[in-house]
């Protein structure tokens, strides 16, 4: 079951990301294409660490696990500033 939540999940992905070079010239596609693959194997490596490091220790897993969903909610916070910030303050974009 989680397989396929995780294939259509990478489907939509893929697809909003796809989307958005649609039409693009060759030599900014192949740029961003390259940047977006490094940046996903980054992200993807990351995530993989996190969790073996999460997952394998069980003496320090409470800390753990606040230390891991305080960084998912400052990340949560981060978007969120971002967002707000623009709409009460337009002349700062």
């Amino acid at each position: 079951m989680l397989a396929v939540l995780f294939a259509g999940a990478g489907i939509f992905h893929g697809w909003a990301y796809g989307e958005s070079i649609f039409g693009a010239e060759q030599t900014p596609l192949v740029a961003y294409l390259a940047g977006f693959t490094a940046v996903q194997l980054v992200v993807g490596v990351l995530a993989g660490l996190g969790t073996r490091w999460v997952i394998h220790s069980d003496a320090a897993r409470p800390m753990k696990l606040r230390l891991v969903g305080a960084t998912v909610a400052g990340m949560g916070l981060v978007l969120f500033v971002g967002h707000v910030e623009g709409i009460f303050f337009p002349g700062l974009q």
